[in-house]
């Protein structure tokens, strides 16, 4: 990533699930997902 600036530290997250709102990492840790892109704003993760 040259053209990014180092503002903010990044995590080594690695996401295996999700389900509405909610993320889950390799180590069973949940998240809720602010960045969502356009599309899972209006259905979220894993919709039926």
């Amino acid at each position: 990533m040259t053209y990014l600036f180092n503002n903010y530290a990044r995590r080594a997250v690695h996401l295996v699930k999700g389900n509405g709102t909610v993320v889950t990492d390799d180590k069973g840790k949940d998240y809720l997902d602010f960045t969502s892109g356009i599309a899972v704003v209006s259905l979220g993760h894993a919709h039926p």
